[in-house]
């Protein structure tokens, strides 16, 4: 299902389950609380996006840009973000279950107070990535010896 984005670029609460987004410009589309269980951004820019507690279980991002996105209090759980670049954008609050990063840039990313449970971030780029009182576990992969701010607050599960 191919989406046409209105004029205002307001998708808020739209139920958009399955939706393609794959190649399109998004920068500054609205699609807070929107429900995207399974749509795929695939190389899509999304810079500036607000994508604030919307579902996007099992999303596909693979290169997409995600620069400046908001993404907070979003359900992320089993998304894709292969090679994509989410330089600055905003994860707080946001829940990671099974949320694959390989070689995802998330310089100057932050995830104060996110659940990072059994995400994987093997292979991403951090640079100055906050963290303040994110959630991990043992399924969580690929933050050691990260460059990232405020590791010390990290609560374990």
């Amino acid at each position: 299902m191919v989406t046409e984005i209105p004029e205002d670029k307001n998708l808020e609460n739209a139920d958009l389950t399955g939706a393609i987004f794959s190649d399109r410009d998004l920068t500054g589309v609205n699609f807070w609380h929107a429900h995207l269980q399974g749509a795929d951004f695939t190389r899509s820019n999304l810079s500036e996006a607000s994508m604030a507690g919307a579902d996007l279980t099992n999303a596909n991002f693979t290169e997409a840009n995600l620069v400046y996105t908001n993404f907070q209090n979003a359900n992320l759980t089993g998304a894709n973000f292969l090679d994509a670049n989410a330089f600055g954008a905003e994860f707080g609050g946001a829940t990671f279950a099974a949320a694959t990063f390989d070689r995802t840039d998330l310089t100057a990313a932050t995830f104060s107070g996110a659940d990072l449970s059994g995400a994987d971030f093997t292979n991403a780029k951090f640079s100055a990535t906050g963290v303040l009182q994110a959630i991990v576990d043992q399924d969580t992969k690929g933050l050691d010896g990260a460059d990232l701010l405020f590791p010390e607050t990290l609560r374990h599960r």
